[in-house]
């Protein structure tokens, strides 16, 4: 019998949201706009932000603990092509996005990977850091780590 998340009240549904990994709190972020309500109740407050991107992939590491230590991890990779059955329509920053979500390996930093298709005019690094600005209640210190060019 499957189990509905909505069945349970608002301080149970923030309580066990809290006792998720992040990757996967933002992974449930992007699967509707209440489930994008109900993440940004948890209050995140990270203490460090660090963005990457190369080529085509997108990482950005999360750390809580006062030391900075960067533990929980998203990473996003660029398609040029996703078959219409395996994409997922989703919100990331307000706007649409085509994409699909891939299983990793168990011991893989990244449990998940987004893989997405970007538009021309698109830029989903802004993307990404608008949806992340609106799950942290602070702000937190950002690091960037970009090798190529970057509009902000």
């Amino acid at each position: 019998m499957p189990f509905s998340i909505y069945n349970c009240p608002l301080l149970v549904q923030i309580e066990l949201f809290k006792h998720f990994e992040f990757q996967e709190t933002f992974l449930l972020s992007l699967c509707s706009e209440n489930m994008k309500q109900l993440v940004q109740r948890i209050r995140f407050r990270p203490k460090k932000v660090h963005y990457s991107r190369e080529e085509n992939e997108l990482k950005v590491s999360v750390g809580f603990t006062d030391s900075g230590e960067m533990r929980q991890a998203v990473r996003m990779v660029r398609a040029f092509y996703i078959p219409s059955e395996k994409r997922n329509p989703s919100k990331l920053g307000g706007e649409d996005i085509d994409c699909r979500f891939i299983k990793t390996a168990p011991d893989s930093e990244f449990s998940v990977i987004l893989q997405y298709i970007e538009d021309e005019d698109g830029d989903v690094l802004k993307l990404l850091r608008k949806h992340l600005e609106s799950l942290f209640r602070n702000k937190p210190v950002i690091h960037w780590d970009l090798s190529g060019i970057i509009k902000l």
